[in-house]
Parts: C-alpha cells; sequence; structure tokens
C-alpha cells in the first residue's frame, strides 16, 4: 500500500509493506528497492519540470495547468527520505484500537521494520545522493 498524506497531518506519508520473512531474506534487494525509491522521489520532488514531462511520456493525461497544480499540491506531501511517520503511525493505531479494529496490545515497534530503509539512507548519505 502507498500513501501520500502532507507532511502538515499527522498521519503517515508513504507506506510501503512487505512480509518480515522477505526482509530477512531479501535484504540486498529490498536495500537496493528502497534507495531506487528515495532516489526516484528526491528527484519528482526536485525536478518538476522534467517529473511532469516524464508522466506525460509515460501516457499520464490531463491538462497540463491541473496537472502542475496537482504536483504543487502533492510533492510536498512526500517524505525525502521515506522516513517513518511514527507519530502519525500511533495515531492510526490508537484510532483503530478505539475501534476494535485491532488488539489494544498492538504496537508501533510491530508495525514498523525500518532497519533496512536506515541502511539506505545511510549509505544514500555517504554517497552523497542524500541530504
Amino acid at each position: 500500500m502507498i500513501a501520500n498524506f502532507s507532511d502538515t497531518l499527522n498521519i503517515p506519508q508513504t507506506l510501503i509493506t512487505a512480509r518480515n520473512e522477505y526482509l530477512d531474506k531479501q535484504p540486498d534487494i529490498t536495500k537496493r528497492f528502497l534507495k531506487g525509491l528515495v532516489l526516484g522521489i528526491h528527484s519528482a520532488k526536485t525536478n518538476k519540470a522534467d517529473s511532469i514531462k516524464a508522466g506525460f511520456e509515460a501516457k499520464l493525461q490531463g491538462e497540463a495547468e491541473i496537472v502542475q497544480q496537482a504536483y504543487d499540491l502533492f510533492a510536498p506531501g512526500f517524505s525525502s527520505d521515506l522516513s517513518v511517520n511514527i507519530a502519525g503511525l500511533q495515531v492510526m493505531l490508537d484510532e483503530d484500537k478505539r475501534n476494535n479494529l485491532i488488539d489494544a496490545k498492538f504496537t508501533v515497534d510491530r508495525a514498523v521494520n525500518d532497519k533496512i530503509l536506515k541502511i539506505a539512507q545511510q549509505e544514500l548519505r555517504a554517497e552523497g545522493r542524500l541530504k
């Protein structure tokens, strides 16, 4: 599931899901995927004209002015490095607990495994490709 919410909301922005079993068995593939995604989001956030052009080349349909307005609205909502909004996840879990949708003992720590993401972020920063 991928969701895009504005930084101004206290909820998660971009979510990527995978089973822990896969992360344990395929850490290198996972890290490469995450690095590519981080770089892609960074490129999209910092190169508006190229991003919109690429969208139209990939068969994006719509009026150019409206697409540009949509870019201005949604691009800032993406976390530049895919960092997990723990506080936002906690808000969502608390709401689900209040509505008896999940076990009251369920915790964010159980839901989030960002170990490989943190390694990918560190490597990109060390390579000078991420600030």
